[in-house]
């Protein structure tokens, strides 16, 4: 909201200076563009649509409040202009967000394949080491005991050889599977 209306009151500031310096015809009135496509960068594709039909309202504004100077055509051409650059600045915009959408996604992946083990989804080593750590100093601080479960699956080293990997990775996933429930 605060981008927004920072936005909002720049377009606010051109449009005024402008027509206090001419109108349309003002040099000024073409900040309009540079205000308009800072919105690219940071805004979502939506509003900088919106942000550009806001900026060829205040350039028509400017041009019916002061009559002569620029000609209808050279007045139509401008409008035209920022309503393409809004086109185009609100695909750049469409693909920034869907490229920081995908960067996000990759990192939360690698994030989780960094701490989890991919077979039963539980912590593996590094992970469950600096859990424990945290653990126990939140532990510590809070003057509470602190409770760590340890397991051991009982011949699982003969399920593996007389039944298969296979075998032995379904029991791993099941007993992850009772321990998280």
């Amino acid at each position: 909201r605060l981008l927004y209306g920072w936005s909002s009151l720049t377009m606010g500031v051109v449009t005024t200076v402008s027509w206090l310096d001419g109108g349309a015809h003002s040099p000024l009135a073409l900040l309009l563009f540079i205000a308009m496509n800072y919105v690219v960068l940071a805004y979502p594709p939506r509003a900088v649509l919106a942000l550009a039909g806001a900026a060829m309202s205040a350039y028509l504004l400017l041009a019916v409040s002061h009559p002569g100077g620029d000609s209808w055509p050279v007045i139509g051409v401008t409008v035209a202009i920022l309503g393409l650059c809004g086109f185009l600045g609100a695909l750049a915009a469409r693909n920034h967000w869907q490229q920081a959408e995908a960067q996000q996604r990759l990192a939360d992946t690698l994030a989780t394949q960094a701490t989890r083990d991919h077979l039963t989804g539980c912590l593996n080593r590094r992970a469950f080491d600096a859990r424990l750590t945290d653990e126990v100093q939140l532990a510590n601080r809070s003057a509470r005991a602190l409770s760590v479960l340890i397991l051991d699956v009982d011949h699982f080293k003969d399920v593996n050889d007389t039944q298969g990997h296979l075998c032995g990775d379904r029991v791993l996933e099941q007993v992850a599977a009772v321990l998280t429930e």
